[in-house]
This record gives C-alpha cells, sequence and structure tokens, in this order.
C-alpha cells in the first residue's frame, strides 16, 4: 500500500508472445500481444497527478477513506520492423541501426493508448581510426476513447547516461504537485559523439567519446502541472526547452559487466526558483548496462 514515503504503487500482472520474421540479412519484422492487469493506489499524499489519473480512469475503488486505487485491464498489440547492418552487435565502429515499434492496446480495454518510437543509430568513417556516431531516440503516446491520459507507467523519462548526460537521471522533464519526475509522453532524445581512437590492445574493451547531447521530456495533453506557487504550467514541447550538454564519455567492458562512465557540463541548465522547480544537475555520472 501507499505511505507517506511511498506516493504511488503499482501492481502489474502481464503475458504475452512476439514473434520475429527475418525479411533479408538485416530487416526483420516483429509482432505480437501482451495481456495486462494492473493495479494503481494512491493516498492522501499522492501527487495530485497521480490522483487525478487514478480517480478518472479504469475501475476506482477505495480502501480507506484515504487510500484509494483503480483497477485496469489492457489487451495491447504489438508490432515493428528493424534495419541493422552495423558491424558488431558491442563496439560497432560502422553501419547503422533503426528500429520502429508500435503498442496499442485494442479498443475495449479498461483503457485505451498506443505508443510508438523510433531508435537509430549511426556509424561515420572519418579519417584513420577516428569515427563519428550519432544516437537517436524518440517516442511519442497518447490516450484515446475515454482514457484521460497516458498510463503512468506508460510515460517515459530522461536525463543520465542513455539520454542527457550532466542532467540527473529520470529527472528531466515533468514534474507533479510534490516536487518529483512525473515522466512524459514525448521525449526526445540527440547524442553526436565524436570516437577517439584507442591503443589497439583496448579498442576491443574500452571506448572513449567527445560528446554533444540533446533532448528533453515533453507533455502534450491530458495532465495537469502547476508550478510552486499552484499556478498552471506547461510542459509542451518547444525547441529553446531541449537540454544540451557536451562532455567526455569512457566505456569499460569489465569482468563484471560493461562500465559507463560520464562527466558533462550541462550548456542550458534552468536553476531553481521560487517558482519554478528547475533543472537537477549531475555532471558526473556511472552506471552499468550496455554500450552508448
Amino acid at each position: 500500500f501507499t505511505s507517506v514515503t511511498s506516493d504511488f504503487s503499482t501492481t502489474t500482472l502481464s503475458a504475452g508472445m512476439t514473434w520475429g520474421y527475418p525479411i533479408s540479412e538485416v530487416q526483420f519484422l516483429r509482432f505480437g500481444f501482451a495481456y495486462q492487469d494492473a493495479e494503481l493506489l494512491t493516498s492522501a499524499y499522492s501527487s495530485q497527478q497521480a490522483r487525478d489519473w487514478v480517480l478518472q480512469n479504469g475501475s476506482p475503488f477505495n480502501v480507506t477513506t484515504d487510500v484509494y486505487g483503480t483497477k485496469v485491464r489492457s489487451l495491447e498489440l504489438v508490432a515493428g520492423w528493424g534495419f541493422d547492418t552495423r558491424n558488431a552487435t558491442l563496439f560497432p565502429t560502422a553501419g547503422a541501426r533503426l528500429g520502429l515499434n508500435l503498442n496499442a492496446s485494442v479498443p475495449g480495454s479498461d483503457i485505451e493508448y498506443y505508443v510508438a518510437s523510433i531508435d537509430y543509430q549511426k556509424y561515420v568513417r572519418m579519417p584513420g581510426r577516428w569515427r563519428f556516431r550519432v544516437n537517436s531516440d524518440l517516442y511519442y503516446g497518447n490516450a484515446y476513447g475515454d482514457t484521460t491520459a497516458l498510463p503512468p507507467f506508460r510515460n517515459r523519462y530522461g536525463g543520465g547516461p542513455s539520454s542527457v548526460r550532466g542532467f540527473k537521471e529520470s529527472y528531466l522533464g515533468p514534474v507533479d504537485s510534490l516536487g518529483n519526475p512525473y515522466g512524459g509522453n514525448l521525449v526526445f532524445t540527440n547524442q553526436l559523439e565524436l570516437l577517439v581512437p584507442t591503443p589497439a590492445k583496448l579498442s576491443g574493451s574500452t571506448r572513449v567519446a567527445i560528446f554533444y547531447d540533446m533532448g528533453g521530456v515533453f507533455s502534450t495533453g491530458g495532465v495537469r502541472f502547476f508550478d510552486k506557487l499552484g499556478d498552471p504550467i506547461d510542459y509542451s514541447f518547444k525547441y529553446d526547452r531541449l537540454k544540451r550538454s557536451v562532455g567526455l564519455g569512457v566505456e569499460w567492458l569489465a569482468p563484471l559487466g560493461l562500465l559507463r562512465f560520464s562527466y558533462a557540463v550541462p550548456l542550458n541548465a534552468d536553476e531553481p526558483t521560487d517558482r519554478l522547480f528547475g533543472d537537477q544537475v549531475e555532471r558526473f555520472q556511472f552506471s552499468v548496462g550496455n554500450a552508448f
């Protein structure tokens, strides 16, 4: 259940199946379905945005006078197309990858929505062993029918090693009434990297890059947000709201996994004020995960 320290609780049971079908050596189709049964709980201590969504969607119920939730069931159809000509899965130096994905709940589900995403990666050869890499991601989702907004568990977040380095992970974009990141239904990130040649003995396990990141998280409708003084605030997309940073990144394939380090300088971080929450900066970042 929810409490003062846990203002939003979600229990989800999901099951599905996806098929992949190759149409050439470098292209494939993906299609399938997924069933989801979720229970979302909020309380008097939850954010206004969480309470609004729970009370207006699915099958709302009360646990106590201060704790209430909703149950939602949905059947999603899944489709995608992929194209990959990279010369390696880990630390590639040539080729490109493009993926298109679409998930949509079937009309008649307790909540009706769709989400679509595009991810693109391209390696460009330069003189000597220098390489230039482009990594772009675009995510958009929205509700339809009687559903008021995209479900909170379908919101996307930004900031951190995989999007805009130098900004605290998951803290970009809309902020709820408690001052916590709420995520958004529109996310765009773009990383431009100049890959620095490393000694031959290290090239298979280490990568160094000088980078320029740009991106943001936005909410395009269906959710109301407010500033610190309680006045409405707009988080819709505007080009000048995209956050930017420059810095140095290092990847090292260590025995315990792929380690990623970066030091970034945010170029247009907003300082907190008596009205606005501002951005949370984190210049040095470390993570364990997939190659960037």
